[in-house]
């Protein structure tokens, strides 16, 4: 997976930082303060009400008084932490699983949460920064208050003056498909998925199902990581190359993002809605 520019050179600032106060360990404290210098991360933290000049000055404080430096003369890199490798290691797969394919500082703050019991995360508590916020502006574009920050995009056959339905923030807000799903025939078409090798078999399974008149509804059933949804892209590929029956040829497959639907979500009644 790639890494963003923008985290490569926080986390080299993160090592240099903790290696030129001569700390033992690479921590998520050297972590968050790297991020406050990432265009990104500091982005999303204004839009959930964080003062990042103040949380960064509690950050300074914290690893000049509070962490124990080496002494005079013993020049070691930094080890990584668990609770750091942790973090990075979720943020990966999270980011894998969002069907993105670069590794940013928002993902990485958003796990990095997770990590209750770090000082870190007490600090972002004081911020008044919940990771439910940071999720619902990272799918939704809401920032605290309610307010719409997500920022437009183009949307196909809309010319940059043509009048539409969807409002400043690019998205059909009436409509849930637009919101929460994504439509992979279209994804597939712009090159978004990968071609599918030696699974023929499931597929050509699926197409024959779907094609039926009566009992046409295929469930993919395992474990995670088997390849679900690597069967269903590859099928989304094949409708979009029309190598299916003249029935589906002109399907749409539709890949319902639940982590977003929710994080959008206060109360059940929100979520039933």
């Amino acid at each position: 997976m790639k890494v963003a520019d923008n985290l490569r050179v926080a986390l080299s600032r993160a090592m240099e930082d903790a290696h030129s106060r001569r700390h033992e360990f690479l921590t998520l404290e050297h972590v968050l303060l790297a991020l406050l210098h990432d265009p990104t991360t500091v982005k999303v933290l204004r839009s959930v009400g964080a003062d990042v000049a103040r949380l960064e000055g509690e950050l300074e404080k914290y690893l000049d008084r509070e962490v124990e430096q080496l002494p005079e003369g013993k020049d070691t890199e930094p080890q990584q932490t668990r609770s750091f490798g942790r973090v990075f290691q979720n943020a990966a797969l999270r980011t894998q699983h969002s069907g993105r394919d670069e590794l940013d500082g928002p993902a990485v703050l958003l796990e990095l949460m997770r990590e209750e019991e770090s000082y870190a995360v007490y600090l972002l508590d004081q911020e008044g920064v919940e990771r439910l916020s940071i999720t619902t502006y990272l799918s939704h574009g809401i920032g605290k208050g309610g307010a719409s920050l997500r920022r437009p995009r183009a949307t196909a056959g809309a010319s940059a003056g043509e009048d539409t339905d969807e409002g400043e923030s690019g998205v059909d807000e009436d409509d849930p498909l637009a919101q929460y799903t994504v439509e992979l025939v279209a994804r597939a078409a712009e090159g978004g998925t990968d071609p599918l090798i030696g699974r023929d078999t499931e597929v050509e399974r699926i197409v024959h199902i779907l094609a039926r008149r009566r009992k046409n509804n295929p469930m993919l059933l395992g474990d995670p990581g088997v390849g679900k949804t690597a069967l269903v892209e590859g099928l989304a590929r094949r409708i979009h190359e029309k190598q299916v029956p003249e029935a589906i040829q002109n399907a749409t497959v539709w890949s319902l993002d639940m982590g977003a639907l929710l994080a959008g979500t206060r109360y059940r009644g929100d979520f039933e809605e």
